[in-house]
């Protein structure tokens, strides 16, 4: 299979899957760049094909072990999508594809426990793989994997996927509905736990506000806060621009309004102006940024309630 075909593949069972509004305003075949084939774009954002040929040939940023959040590239362009073309082999018996962001594949990077003694950290492109998953002859669900890892072990649940995945994205990607049940034979909330995941581990479990971690046994304790709040009223997305790192003390100062962030200048704002950490400049890791709108909406809708 080349990338041609795995494009293709993709192609068709989303528009199969999709009627055709739907399938325009989600998808556009086309390369958006000239030089990769390989790429589409996939709601509003480029999309890669990773093909199965000699393995799952995946790009892999390497500075994502330096805690940067930077989009991978093919042939010089950046995509945010992987889209994994999955032939008939390996027990599936039928065709199948499954799409994932950077942020998913950049978990799986970082938890990834090279049980082999193979590090492949230094390198730019792992070998994966997507294998069915339990028992049922008419999968639903496939497990991920890289290739120094066993194929008879699947113990990890962040690695057990909804194949054939279009409407599952499309449908946690509702602003008016920012978590949604989606029921497969697996159940769970679709919200980006693998964002907070992420940032926890950027900020190593330390408060953005007071640096300050919660020490357990085996690792830090820390909480993610959604600036916006999601659900009704507010309706808040869950993404990296609307999220911070917190300790247990400041998220509950922020859920009741007694702390904010000047959406300008990203100081420390507190309901008593003679809190040690008023004025202070909120802590940024490297690749995380804040989106104003939301820190405006949570300083006029939420703090100043409390400032009245």
């Amino acid at each position: 299979m080349n990338v041609s075909e795995a494009k293709t593949q993709i192609i068709e069972m989303v528009r199969a899957e999709l009627g055709k509004d739907e399938f325009s305003e989600t998808l556009n075949p086309d390369s958006p760049d000239t030089r990769d084939p390989g790429k589409f774009s996939f709601l509003g954002q480029p999309a890669r094909v990773i093909h199965r040929f000699n393995g799952w040939n995946t790009p892999i940023n390497l500075n994502w072990f330096s805690g940067k959040l930077d989009l991978p590239k093919i042939k010089g362009g950046e995509f945010y999508w992987y889209a994994f073309a999955i032939p008939k082999y390996s027990g599936f018996s039928n065709k199948h594809y499954f799409i994932c962001d950077y942020l998913q594949m950049r978990d799986w990077v970082m938890e990834f426990k090279s049980p082999l003694g193979t590090d492949y950290r230094d390198q730019g492109y792992w070998r994966a793989d997507i294998q069915p998953y339990g028992k049922s002859k008419h999968y639903k669900n496939g497990y991920f994997r890289w290739g120094d890892e066993s194929a008879k072990i699947q113990d990890q649940l962040s690695r057990i996927i909804m194949l054939d995945n279009i409407k599952q994205i499309v449908l946690s990607q509702d602003p008016e509905q920012p978590t949604r049940r989606i029921t497969t034979e697996v159940s769970r909330i679709v919200r980006d736990t693998r964002i907070t995941k992420q940032l926890k581990g950027l900020y190593g479990n330390k408060c953005q506000v007071c640096g300050l971690s919660i020490g357990l046994p085996d690792q830090g304790y820390s909480e993610a806060h959604h600036i916006k709040p999601l659900g009704n009223p507010h309706n808040g997305p869950d993404e990296i621009n609307n999220l911070v790192i917190l300790c247990p003390n400041h998220h509950a100062e922020f859920d009741r309004g007694l702390i904010a962030i000047h959406p300008d200048t990203l100081e420390i704002i507190h309901i008593d102006s003679k809190n040690q950490y008023f004025g202070l400049t909120l802590h940024l890791g490297n690749g995380h940024k804040l989106a104003r709108e939301f820190l405006l909406y949570h300083h006029d809708k939420i703090f100043n309630k409390q400032t009245e």
